[in-house]
């Protein structure tokens, strides 16, 4: 779901429960007709919104070029602050070694070695990569002499498996160099990722992941466009837009960019257009939420060929995965469905001290391949006393200067 949209929903869940405060005893009949004007408004702008960014499925292929341009990515959530990663995509040097270091890409300022995390650039007198990550007052690299060559597409992964781990470069899906490093940080990063800071290049199906990716699980999709829900998939950027000075992020975070000079070209990386994912995703609560209301409107990315949708929630896991007949909430044409709520599922509000489990299944009665079933979510509710100790209760041998922590309850 996007950022408006979960400003939307909760906006939607605050206003209906004020009114449902103001109006519980004076006017039961207000509250639903508010409800149902509210969630009205709620379809008609989150409608809209979905429908500002194209996702684009074996559309015609674009890649940008950043000879002059420069794409910015503002991360003001800290998606992207990764102790372990793996960023890959396709480029294609047009210049060749010019006698100074052109970088590619940066998350962080990048003009010091403590703005690094990571970097790569085009070395300056030979046909290979730098790739470094600050240590906070230095830098560990990683360096590769050759591979890149002019006007050709190269698939380039960079990989970090920890701040005391190693450094890999893969080139074509192959490990070329590995570097130990120690006492690299996350901390002293700006908030942004800047791509395109001089090198002339052409870059294609940008992705960012948050873990130390292997050499098969590189080699197994870099041919391909990713479907954008990939667990661990945290930015993606497939620069299919063609034109206009944004590029979209295909990941469940929607970190769009700004491009500066954008120059869409056809001449695409050789990768095979993605299929669209067919399981409804990205849910909302996230799956393994705490979450402090005793109401919820459930929100999702729906398939793409489903055009309408089974919902089921419980409290017990074996039930929604099973289907159960208790679990089932009902269908819905929206991707979204109240409870909580007098007049919707679990009317009396939900119980804190509780995980619930959910499910959604798209529909499609013209497709054979209908209904796709999804997988089970969950979140939990607090309990409204103390919980989750430190250390956890019935703990042995433990150390004898301790600090206490709990959560505080609702």
């Amino acid at each position: 779901m996007s950022k408006n949209l979960i400003s939307l929903a909760s906006m939607v869940n605050v206003l209906d429960l004020e009114v449902c405060k103001t109006y519980s005893i004076r006017s039961p009949g207000k509250v639903g007709l508010f409800r149902h004007f509210v969630l009205a408004v709620f379809l008609l702008v989150a409608s809209s919104l979905l429908t500002t960014m194209p996702v684009a499925y074996g559309e015609d292929a674009y890649a940008l070029e950043v000879n002059g341009a420069s794409l910015t990515i503002d991360d003001d959530e800290d998606i992207l602050r990764l102790s372990s990663y793996t960023y890959e995509f396709w480029m294609k040097d047009l210049q060749g070694p010019t006698g100074g270091w052109r970088n590619v890409f940066c998350k962080g300022p990048g003009d010091t070695n403590a703005g690094r995390g990571p970097l790569l650039a085009l070395r300056p007198d030979d046909p290979g990569l730098h790739f470094s990550h600050s240590t906070g007052s230095g830098q560990e690299t990683a360096n590769v002499t050759e591979g890149i060559v002019v006007n050709e597409w190269t698939h380039i992964a960079l990989v970090l498996t920890a701040l005391d781990g190693e450094e890999i470069i893969y080139q074509d899906g192959v490990e070329v160099v590995s570097q130990d490093v120690s006492s690299l940080t996350d901390t002293t990063q700006t908030a942004v990722l800047r791509i395109g800071l001089g090198a002339n290049v052409v870059l294609d199906d940008f992705r960012v992941w948050n873990y130390a990716r292997t050499q098969e699980e590189i080699q197994a999709d870099m041919n391909h466009e990713a479907t954008g829900v990939e667990e661990g998939l945290v930015g993606y950027w497939r620069f299919n837009e063609g034109q206009g000075s944004t590029a979209y992020d295909m990941s469940p975070y929607e970190n769009h960019g700004n491009i500066t000079a954008p120059v869409w070209t056809t001449d695409a990386a050789p990768i095979e257009p993605g299929k669209p994912p067919v399981v409804a995703s990205r849910p909302d609560p996230a799956n393994g939420e705490l979450y402090l209301n005793t109401w919820v409107t459930l929100s999702w990315r729906p398939g793409d060929l489903a055009v309408s949708h089974d919902v089921y929630m419980g409290d017990n896991f074996d039930d929604v995965n099973n289907g159960a007949a208790h679990t089932f909430l009902g269908n819905v044409a929206s991707p979204m469905q109240i409870v909580g709520f007098a007049g919707f599922p679990f009317p009396d509000g939900l119980i804190p001290g509780t995980t619930y489990y959910w499910r959604i299944d798209g529909l499609n009665d013209a497709n054979p391949d209908s209904p796709w079933r999804g997988d089970v979510w969950s979140f939990w509710i607090p309990s409204p006393s103390a919980y989750a100790p430190s250390p956890p209760d019935g703990a042995q041998y433990l150390d004898t200067e301790l600090s206490f922590s709990w959560g505080s309850g609702t």
